[in-house]
């Protein structure tokens, strides 16, 4: 079974919701995140001022990238899979500054 890739409002909805903003004090950041499968979908997050934005598409120089397929993303949000745990496995894959993304994991509510 494959899973297809979301649309990009429903990524971004999703971020939004799970997003803490009171934790990302200081933190001027941008990420690439790329979501794999049958395609490939590239989006972008910044965070700035405890703000979170973000959109489709690819950006030069983020502090981090972090690639999975969109099953083991949507089961790191839905708290079925343990961050580090598909980092370790290589599902999950790091690009950039490792303890910023070890810190970033910590700026979203995982569903329990």
């Amino acid at each position: 079974m494959t899973t297809s890739l979301p649309d990009p409002s429903t990524v971004l909805n999703l971020l939004s919701s799970a997003f803490q903003s009171s934790k990302a004090d200081g933190i001027d950041a941008t990420i690439q995140l790329r979501i794999t499968g049958p395609e490939t979908r590239n989006y972008f997050l910044q965070i700035k001022d405890n703000v979170l934005s973000g959109g489709e598409g690819l950006v030069e120089k983020p502090r981090v990238t972090i690639s999975a397929n969109a099953k083991d993303l949507l089961d790191i949000f839905e708290g079925r899979l343990d961050p580090m745990t598909a980092y370790f496995q290589g599902r999950l894959i790091v690009q950039g500054d490792l303890s910023f993304a070890m810190k970033l994991a910590g700026l979203f509510k995982r569903k329990k």
